[in-house]
């Protein structure tokens, strides 16, 4: 990460000064939920309650059996697929959360083996409730409606804190809506850093969920996309949202995708 800073400011940065100085104050700014009071940055994507709660229920019931440790009742670590309007979609999860989606690949045997590179350990099993309830969402989000995904208890504990500053920001674009890599930088402080928010989006183990295909380059560009179908996955995930521009596209006119113009619009004379 410090190389991407170096690169992206020309300088010789301080992260630790950066993240101490600059990241709590443009916390509270975008609207994320580090700036909580009393929870820690390990706990930034954890809703307060919820997913112990749902996932308890499992180890009750007995509905989730496989997931479900029979000694201690604790929810041990899971991969599962799903059916979305684009594909079968990949799910890892453990007790504290989400750890890792999967857009479709090919086949589910590559969906699954590319979930597992973001979930050591985990092993197919069936999806306790807390689970389900997350990937129903995501399933509705993908068939058009607009559902708030921010309940989804996520565990960031392995990702750095400027990629956790960079998703809690990138959480908070609404369906339809749409923001610039040069605009998450700002809102971390510096628009310099809006290669290193490429990076960190481009890492994002959690598609869907922290919506990285909402973010765009400058000028209308696409900018990169790393699940499999590329720009073309991007594009049709945006046509579905029926996303707009934040500066072409008004209520009544959406921004149609197609893979055919991902170029910058020309500017008029």
């Amino acid at each position: 990460m410090r190389g991407w800073l170096e690169r992206a400011k020309g300088i010789e940065p301080s992260y630790a000064a950066w993240e101490a100085a600059v990241l709590p104050l443009n916390y509270a700014r975008a609207g994320a939920t580090l700036a909580i009071p009393g929870r820690s940055p390990q706990d930034a994507s954890r809703p307060e309650t919820g997913w112990r709660d749902a996932t308890a229920t499992a180890s009750v019931s007995g509905s989730a059996h496989e997931s479900v440790d029979g000694m201690t009742g604790k929810m041990t670590a899971g991969l599962a697929v799903f059916d979305t309007a684009i594909g079968r979609c990949g799910v890892a999860w453990h007790e504290r959360g989400l750890i890792g989606v999967q857009l479709p690949e090919l086949s589910d045997t590559r969906t699954l083996s590319r979930l597992s590179q973001k979930a050591p350990g985990a092993r197919p099993a069936a999806m306790p409730p807390a689970v389900r309830q997350a990937c129903d969402a995501m399933t509705a989000l993908l068939n058009g409606e607009a559902p708030d995904l921010t309940f989804i208890a996520l565990d960031l504990d392995n990702v750095s804190p400027f990629n956790r500053s960079v998703y809690d920001i990138t959480r908070t674009i609404a369906p339809g809506e749409t923001l610039t890599y040069g605009e998450i930088a700002t809102r971390l402080g510096d628009k310099l850093l809006s290669r290193a928010v490429g990076k960190a989006l481009g890492e994002n183990p959690l598609p869907i969920v922290i919506p990285c295909h909402r973010v765009l380059a400058a000028n209308g560009k696409t900018g990169g996309f790393s699940a499999s179908g590329g720009i073309t996955t991007k594009f049709r995930m945006l046509a579905i949202e029926r996303a707009q521009s934040a500066k072409n596209g008004t209520q009544d006119e959406p921004m149609l995708f197609d893979p055919g113009l991902s170029i910058a619009p020309r500017r008029k004379r």
